[in-house]
């Protein structure tokens, strides 16, 4: 069975097999692309999920919500690792680069955000409400 609301979001690992995706139903998936079924559902956040990016060698699942948070959830379990919180608007784009244990994402209202993904704070604000929407976000 699949999400109860539109898929907003993919992050497919062609090579391996696998794919994440992100739902408005507040809901992150695994999936395992040979036989098609749902390895792992996290109840993820509130409201739906507009990014997903996930770390499969690191067993990292990082997600971005309308409830205005990003969230680190543990890619074998589900469990929740942590709440990136500080954005005012919903979090439309997220990208992340688990190495360099750097994030970014970007709200609705045009802020960036540049987050430590060991630390769980926010290194770097920027952006203004007179750019406009933002399109694509890339670390």
């Amino acid at each position: 069975r699949g999400h109860k609301g539109a898929v907003l979001a993919l992050h497919v690992e062609r090579g391996a097999g696998r794919a994440a995706s992100a739902s408005e139903d507040g809901t992150v998936r695994l999936w395992n692309l040979d036989t098609g079924t749902c390895t792992l559902t996290i109840a993820a956040h509130e409201k739906g999920v507009a990014q997903v990016v996930v770390d499969w060698d690191m067993g990292r699942v990082m997600s971005a919500s309308a409830d205005e948070t990003v969230r680190i959830f543990d890619a074998g379990s589900g469990d929740q690792l942590g709440v990136f919180e500080g954005h005012s608007e919903p979090v439309q784009f997220l990208d992340v680069d688990f190495g360099q244990q750097r994030a970014m994402s970007v709200s609705s209202d045009g802020m960036v955000k540049v987050w430590d993904t060991n630390t769980l704070e926010c290194d770097v604000t920027f952006g203004a409400t007179n750019w406009g929407p933002v399109a694509a976000l890339r670390v």
